[in-house]
Order: structure tokens, then sequence, then C-alpha cells
């Protein structure tokens, strides 16, 4: 019931901000996709059901493909392989690189989008699919070098700025709210068991998170925990005062991008 409020609540708020994409994986709590203008999973979120009630509720999806998908991951793979040895001639297809470095790392990714599914023959069990893509990564650091493909399929249609942006802001959710959620609020350790109170929990662990994270008190997030326990004027703070919101800009020293 919480849940459902607070998100009755935020989907007030939704219409200002428009082209927003909610990143989703696996250790996101079941009912927690909602409504928004781009929904990303990863491979435990990759079910046709999902997709489905994605689409029905007014959001695209871009979902990650792996091992639960082995089959449809295959055809994905493979459509691409055709493509590109057609050089990507007569068909809807955009590329986009970024290279991006900075602190002894250095990072290239390369993003392709198909909208050729001729040849994904179970492309029909997934409602609305209307594009696959493709993001092959090249990340060095400190001079060891590692390379991954990835392969998802997407209701979007093939504007790569856009199957770029999901993917790089899903892959932010995975390593920053996550892992603020495991180390800050031991999410990882939790024994709740019911199932309503493990979701309302959730819920509440994210609002908090997200409200000491825009606060500008120079402590860590778990400090501002503590000292939210001991220091009720700090903690009125935190309850009543709008958070003062400040410009972001990457910490990466250069990021080149290429687009096709």
């Amino acid at each position: 019931m919480f849940e459902a409020c607070f998100r009755d609540w935020v989907e007030t708020l939704r219409e200002i901000l428009p082209g927003e994409v909610i990143a989703i994986d696996g250790k996101t709590l079941r009912r927690s996709h909602d409504r928004g203008k781009g929904v990303t999973l990863d491979a435990m979120g990759c079910q046709t059901k999902i997709a489905a009630q994605i689409v029905d509720q007014g959001a695209d999806y871009v979902l990650a493909l792996k091992g639960n998908q082995s089959t449809l991951a295959t055809e994905v793979e493979e459509a691409f392989i055709n493509a590109d040895a057609r050089d990507y001639a007569d068909v809807d297809s955009q590329f986009l690189e970024t290279v991006e470095q900075g602190h002894g790392r250095r990072e290239r990714c390369r993003y392709r989008t198909l909208g050729d599914l001729s040849g994904v023959s179970r492309r029909a069990g997934w409602k609305a699919l209307n594009m696959i893509g493709m993001i092959e990564s090249e990340r060095e650091i400190n001079g060891v070098t590692s390379r991954e493909t990835r392969y998802y399929i997407a209701s979007t249609d093939t504007d790569v700025s856009v199957f770029a942006r999901a993917v790089r802001g899903h892959w932010g959710v995975e390593n920053q709210l996550h892992w603020s959620l495991d180390v800050a609020f031991n999410e990882d350790t939790s024994r709740v068991r019911d199932p309503d109170a493990r979701e309302n929990l959730a819920v509440m662990r994210r609002v908090a998170l997200t409200r000491l994270k825009h606060d500008n008190t120079k402590l860590g997030i778990q400090s501002k925990r503590l000292k939210a326990a001991w220091n009720e004027v700090y903690l009125e703070k935190l309850l009543f005062e709008a958070p003062k919101y400040t410009a972001k800009s990457s910490t990466s020293k250069s990021l080149n991008i290429r687009k096709t």
C-alpha cells in the first residue's frame, strides 16, 4: 500500500521530466518497474510478461540478453553478424562510439542498433519489439585490457543516442545506487521476509538515500545516517527542508564521441 501511494505521487511529477530512464536490475524488487519514458532491465528482467507490462504502462523497454534467453540471444547475435557482413547496407542501423579516459582508466564503447529483425524468429513473442542493440566495450585499467560484447532488445526506434543513454544510465544505477544501498544500508544482509515489509523498506531506503545524497553536509552517507540519528536539528533539516540541487559534471578527463 505504501509503495502504491508513493508511486502515485511520483507519477504526478513524472510529466515534467521528459525522456527519463528508469533503470532496474536483478536486485530491484519484482514490482519496481514503473511508468516512464524508458525502462532498462538486466538479464533477470528479460521476460515477455515484463516487457508487455512495461509497454501496457506507457513506457519503452531496453532489455539485456544473456543465458536466460539463450536462443533469442543467439538469434540477435547472428543478426548482427549477417548485417555486419553486408556492411549494414540497406538496413535501418545507427552506430555510436565513445572513448572515455581518466584516473588510469580508458574505456571505448561501440554502440550499434539494428531495425532489421527478419532473422530474429522469436521476436513475435515480445510485445512491441522494434529494435536490437549491441555494445562492444573495451576497458583498459592500469595496462590491463578487457573486452565484452552485450546484446539487447528494445521497443524503441534505432536512435543510437537514445540506446546509448539508456544503457549508460542503467550502468550508473548498478554502479552507484546498489553499491550505496549495500554499503550504507546493508541491504544485502536484510533478514526481513514478509513481502510487503521487504518492499516497503526497500522504497524507504531509496527515498532516504536520495535525500542524503542531495544534502550538502560534508559527510559520507553512513555518517549522515548516524548524525540524523542523534542530531534532531539535522534530522529536521533532512525531513522538512528542500534539498539544494547542483549540476554535476563528469569526473573523467575526456569523452570523445563519434556517430555515424
